[in-house]
């Protein structure tokens, strides 16, 4: 009997060609990153430059850019190896910031890295593009570059200092580019070391941990809770220089009775990474007890472990408030739990009555001036509370933490994003009209701008935007 030849179906070619790629692990991906332009952009595209590195026996193609999309497709397996990774950061010798991840700063594996040209505004910059995975369930990308762009963790700024490059807060393939107006991270270096902290106009930002809280909130609980856009970390990048941070026994960090998915030992790890990056810098650091009052005593045996096992010689812990070269290096403690004269409890040592609003408080050791009116008053009130009080005679003498912050109530629920996209315009628009004030104090915002965190800055060199 003749034998008759018959070829396969499709859905056994098909079934058998899945079989095969499984088999090897080479499975071709459409891999996406994205790079949103700022308002201040024009035009921006990312253009593979000719060199990658990837996992043996996985694939890659060319990467494409989508101008419609703001993305760019890379066609490549996923496997990731320590070789990856290494290749990268041998090309990041100057600069690597990452979208989400649980394994620190720098990428132990990766899955394909490649380098790349960014086109900004018609101004190329060569750096080098990774793609990994962030220790939980996403993949994540990083960039890199040796080319003299500097930067931590999740933002980094050009060679020339005209673009700034960050990765969006718990997003793991999302980077924006804007232009940067600050002319150095560091810019406290060029203060005099016998200026006390008190002279400074410092930015700062209130409940800064905040911008975690998305990992877990959703709205319309996160638009209630939320008070910043960035890290720790990019905040300082950005210029802020005094936290407003809030912890539980527990140690982690909360606003209110929401989680902040963090813990104060990762807040002092972000915070001694950057002045480890830039020395001449301090940092200002309000703890307050987010918990009952009861647990004071808690809070503060774990601050002081805390502090210890960060490194006690990069903390400033006197009662007494230093003046700046007395603190490069170091982180500030402001601590805000309830005193008594003669406890020894770490730092220096002031509490306000809830809702004050512009008045002088006295710590242990010494007298604040403190504008933290928060409820029961409306943005356009709220902001002439701000303004009285940078040109109040009573703080001319003290250190002095201005709030602009205010907290969603009943019945409006307006978000602390709403109050602040008022108050600050306010803000900004009175500090660009006045330079004649001495100094701002120390300026406690939600979802500050860059251009506003820079005004504050400038203060302090007597040259206003």
């Amino acid at each position: 009997m003749r034998k008759t030849s018959r070829s396969l179906h499709w859905p056994t070619l098909l079934l058998l060609s899945l079989i095969s790629l499984t088999a090897s692990g080479a499975i071709k991906r459409d891999n996406y990153v994205y790079f949103h332009k700022g308002s201040d952009i024009q035009s921006i595209a990312v253009a593979y430059a000719g060199e990658y590195s990837i996992t043996g026996g996985q694939p890659f193609d060319t990467p494409s850019w989508d101008g419609n999309a703001s993305a760019l497709k890379v066609p490549a397996g996923r496997k990731k190896t320590s070789g990856v990774a290494n290749w990268l950061l041998d090309r990041s010798q100057t600069a690597l910031i990452y979208c989400r991840t649980a394994e620190g700063n720098k990428p132990k594996e990766l899955n394909f890295a490649f380098s790349a040209n960014i086109n900004i505004d018609g101004t190329y910059y060569s750096v080098v593009i990774g793609q990994g995975s962030d220790g939980l369930s996403h993949n994540n990308w990083w960039i890199g570059s040796s080319s003299g762009f500097h930067g931590y963790p999740t933002m980094m700024i050009t060679h020339d200092g005209k673009y700034i490059i960050t990765a969006v807060e718990n997003e793991s393939n999302i980077f924006t580019v804007s232009k940067n107006y600050l002319d150095r991270i560091d810019w406290m270096k060029n203060i005099d070391d016998s200026k006390s902290l008190k002279d400074i106009s410092i930015p700062g930002t209130h409940d800064a941990c905040t911008s975690n809280l998305s990992k877990t909130l959703i709205w319309p609980v996160l638009g209630l809770t939320q008070c910043q856009d960035f890290s720790v970390g990019a905040q300082l990048i950005m210029g802020i220089r005094s936290l407003d941070v809030r912890v539980k026994k527990d140690g982690g960090i909360y606003h209110g009775s929401y989680y902040c998915n963090l813990t104060l030992d990762r807040v002092f790890w972000e915070c001694l990474n950057f002045l480890k990056e830039y020395p001449a810098e301090t940092i200002i650091f309000t703890v307050k007890n987010e918990g009952s009052e009861n647990e004071n005593s808690i809070v503060q045996n774990l601050l002081a472990s805390a502090i210890i096992n960060a490194g006690a010689e990069n903390f400033w812990t006197q009662d007494q408030l230093p003046a700046l070269g007395q603190v490069r290096g170091k982180i500030v403690i402001i601590n805000r739990m309830l005193h008594h004269q003669g406890e020894d409890d770490i730092g220096i040592k002031v509490n306000w009555p809830d809702n004050t609003a512009g008045e002088l408080t006295t710590g242990t050791q010494n007298t604040f001036y403190i504008q933290d009116k928060y409820k029961k008053c409306s943005p356009g009130e709220k902001a002439e509370l701000v303004i009285s009080s940078l040109n109040s005679h009573a703080r001319a003498d003290y250190p002095s933490f201005i709030f602009s912050s205010l907290a969603a109530e009943f019945p409006s629920l307006n978000t602390p994003r709403y109050y602040a996209a008022s108050i600050n315009a306010s803000l900004r628009a009175y500090l660009l009209q006045h330079p004649e004030l001495h100094n701002t104090g120390w300026l406690m915002m939600d979802f500050p701008s860059q251009n506003l965190i820079n005004l504050i800055i400038q203060y302090n060199f007597q040259e206003v935007l």
